[in-house]
């Protein structure tokens, strides 16, 4: 133990500090199994818990016209237009944030599903993204092996949307 103590007091303070820093977030890519499960039990989750800082009137958007999960909410035929505000903006925060909890690859797909569901399903835009950086989010979305076939529609539909514009 006295050895332990020496060597730490003759340490580098600069590598010392590295070695502490907690704040930089360890990061190993995913497996596109292990997003792929993510991804299902993010879709399954209740959105009031994810979102439960937001305003009441989304949550009362959401329970108006039955919108539990995340699922619920992309695949409604008419969602409410601020709960994909809230869920962009939820989404927005937690990519490379160090302490989310949630992956970036999931947290960009919530992103840029929100977007498209907003333009495909209530014909309005919520981002200032370009044109071209909305189609490009929506392709790479689509092309990730990890994404069920059922978003992936989703999303092939809203890109459909996308390029016959608003």
């Amino acid at each position: 133990m006295a050895d332990a103590k020496n060597r730490v007091s003759r340490a580098e303070p600069r590598r010392l500090a590295n070695l502490l820093d907690l704040t930089e977030a360890v990061t190993q890519p995913w497996r596109a199994q292990e997003l792929s499960a993510i991804l299902k039990h993010q879709l399954s989750a209740p959105i009031e818990s994810d979102l439960a800082h937001e305003a009441v009137s989304d949550r009362g958007s959401a329970q108006r016209v039955n919108v539990r999960t995340f699922g619920d909410l992309f695949h409604h035929p008419a969602p409410p237009i601020e709960l994909l505000r809230s869920v962009k903006e939820f989404a927005k925060a937690n990519r490379n944030h160090p302490a989310s909890a949630l992956p970036n690859e999931i947290a960009t797909l919530l992103y840029f599903a929100s977007i498209a569901v907003a333009r495909a399903r209530c014909g309005r835009r919520i981002t200032s993204l370009s044109e071209n950086e909305i189609r490009v989010g929506i392709d790479w979305t689509i092309a990730q092996d990890w994404v069920d076939s059922r978003t992936k529609a989703l999303l092939r539909e809203a890109a459909s949307a996308h390029q016959r514009g608003p």
